[in-house]
């Protein structure tokens, strides 16, 4: 992304890019890097990148880029302001900072790195204080006592918007800073990265039209929701939403949502006749991935079309599948059986 191998410095949820264009600036000699989910933040973000060489800004969750993008000890900074504190109770899994996180993110950061957080939210610094504080293989720069292991003045850098909204309605905000010592944790070994494979399809001979498939996915199929283990150990959350057609009725795109961890991607899967003039007892049909959304051959991917490729097949009893490359076929034929 940058050309050139230099220490990397991480701003994860940079909002409207202030903090991030410091960074750029006091550190010419590091690649510094935004993660965002806002695409407004993105886009005003974007308008710092003709002045700063060293700045790039990428559209992905904190804790999806962690697993995929980065290499062990590859992180020289990570700065994380004012992250959503997700205050309901079944909602608190959803926290960036978390004990199934935390070690993802000591993994991807060197020996010697800096983690800075703030937050203006006191049962979320205290839940962050409690999770840092027994972790062996952070170190805490603040001179404060054990019992209040941040400080409520600003250490470094500009104020985000968000602190300014904070301090104007009265709130304390809360800083944190750690450095990321030489111990080793049982957590941070290298985690399992979400494989991408060939791009799967189905082809199949069944007699049944375009419209009468619509019209049973509509009536029977969705919306509907399975989770399941796949083979390649990971847990799938598949979601079946809806179903759209082509005006001559000679294609269907399936909406779909596919969840695997960390990646979350809603995509299409593309049904189509391969030859539209055959009589009922010669009709092809292709079942594949829709380039929409740029989606990833995730394992996720193969499973989806493969569960609904077999309920497809299911719909006559004189379906049959002439060819497909799809990985886990015989296990989601054995587990829908």
């Amino acid at each position: 992304m940058f050309g050139e191998k230099r220490p990397l410095c991480l701003e994860i949820g940079f909002g409207d890019g202030r903090y991030l264009e410091f960074l750029a600036q006091r550190q010419p000699r590091c690649n510094v890097l935004g993660l965002e989910i806002s695409h407004r933040s993105l886009t005003k973000a974007e308008r710092l990148l003709p002045h700063y060489p060293n700045l790039r800004v990428l559209h992905s969750s904190a804790e999806l880029a962690l697993l995929q993008l980065f290499a062990p000890a590859e992180l020289a900074e990570v700065h994380i302001n004012f992250p959503d504190p997700w205050f309901k109770q079944g909602h608190r899994g959803r926290r960036l900072l978390r004990q199934e996180v935390l070690p993802l993110l000591l993994n991807r950061m060197a020996v010697g790195s800096l983690l800075r957080l703030a937050t203006d939210v006191l049962p979320y610094a205290e839940a962050m204080a409690a999770l840092l504080q027994q972790e062996a293989a952070l170190s805490n720069l603040l001179p404060q006592p054990a019992a209040a292991p941040w400080t409520t003045e600003r250490p470094f850098g500009p104020p985000t918007k968000y602190e300014q909204r904070a301090r104007q309605a009265g709130r304390t905000c809360y800083y944190f800073a750690y450095r990321r010592n030489d111990a080793s944790t049982p957590g941070t070994a290298e985690p399992k990265r979400i494989e991408e494979w060939p791009l799967p399809h189905l082809v199949f001979h069944s007699p049944l039209s375009i419209t009468e498939m619509q019209r049973e996915f509509e009536r029977q199929f969705s919306p509907r929701t399975i989770a399941a283990t796949h083979p390649s150990a990971a847990e799938i959350h598949l979601h079946y939403l809806a179903v759209y057609a082509t005006e001559d009725a000679d294609a269907l795109l399936f909406e779909t949502f596919v969840r695997e961890g960390a990646l979350h991607q809603r995509l299409a899967l593309h049904l189509t006749r391969q030859r539209p003039h055959a009589t009922n007892e010669e009709r092809r049909y292709t079942l594949s991935l829709s380039g929409i959304g740029h989606p990833r051959a995730t394992p996720g991917c193969h499973w989806a079309l493969a569960v609904l490729g077999r309920w497809l097949l299911q719909l006559h009893p004189a379906a049959r599948v002439i060819h497909q490359r799809l990985r886990g076929w015989d296990e989601v034929v054995s587990a829908l059986s």
